[in-house]
């Protein structure tokens, strides 16, 4: 099979797959968009400075676990680096 017809048949299932669950695709798209704003709004706040995960928490007020969770993705995409340690707490600052 083709690269081009493999690419049709996926394309046709997402379809497929789209307009049996329009609820949840929905769902998936305003989560998407929820993480997407969050990260941003990590990224702007370590942007002057590091800061640990409670200060992030009460700057955008948001669970701890919650911002340690993005964090910890946008860590993986090297988007965000460990810094020092900030008395208990480890320091997080935006990659250059």
């Amino acid at each position: 099979m083709s690269e081009k017809k493999e690419n049709t048949d996926y394309k046709d299932q997402l379809k497929t797959l789209r307009d049996r669950n329009p609820v949840t695709v929905e769902q998936a798209g305003k989560l998407r968009l929820k993480q997407q704003k969050l990260h941003k709004a990590l990224l702007a706040e370590i942007e002057n400075g590091p800061k640990t995960v409670p200060e992030l928490a009460v700057a955008l007020e948001c669970e701890s676990r919650e911002v340690l969770w993005h964090l910890m993705a946008l860590k993986k995409y090297n988007k965000v680096v460990d810094d020092k340690k900030q008395g208990e707490y480890v320091g997080y600052c935006k990659k250059n």
